[in-house]
């Protein structure tokens, strides 16, 4: 029986060769990881723009009035603010929902405000916040859902990007 070792010429090609696969590789899988965070983003966006819709079909209507920071009322003239994971626990909203990948990964909003998303309605492509629905004249504003954004990332945490929750349900 003639068994054969392999040589140390034979052993070191094999793992220069395993060496030049590895470090092709790993550009891909950080582009997988990334892109896995940006879909676990946007599935949570969705989630929050389904729980809206649902708030909104059974309060007659009316968004939610979600303040982002107890501590530091944004609506302080307004009764029964609270945070977006109270607000929205009755329809489906779970903590895993409120949490981006990304985020947590990188600057962390949800370990310092409980939260990766910020409540921010606006209307594209208009500076003011929380859009006004009637005009000055004393007739209603007709808004297409499609415009106005309801949640977004606090930073763009998705390859310089940002993604946001629209009042249609929408995400991009």
């Amino acid at each position: 029986m003639n068994r054969r070792a392999f040589t140390l010429i034979e052993l070191m090609v094999v793992m220069g060769i395993i060496t030049i696969l590895v470090t092709l590789s790993l550009p891909n899988f950080e582009r997988m990881i990334n892109r896995s965070r940006e879909t676990a983003c946007l599935n949570n966006l969705r989630q929050i723009g389904t729980s809206v819709r649902l708030y909104v079909n059974d309060n007659d209507n009316t968004f939610p009035v979600i303040e982002m920071d107890p501590e530091n009322n944004i609506y302080p003239e307004e009764v029964g603010a609270k945070p977006m994971l109270e607000t929205l626990s009755e329809y489906g909203l779970t903590t895993a929902n409120v949490r981006c990948p990304a985020d947590v990964a990188g600057p962390n909003y949800f370990a310092a405000k409980g939260n990766s998303y910020q409540w921010l309605p606006r209307v594209d492509d208009e500076n003011g916040l929380a859009p006004i629905g009637y005009r000055r004249d004393g007739t209603t504003r007709v808004m297409k859902p499609s415009r106005v954004s309801l949640a977004c990332d606090y930073t763009p945490v998705h390859s310089g990007a940002s993604h946001r929750v629209y009042a249609d349900g929408h995400v991009r």
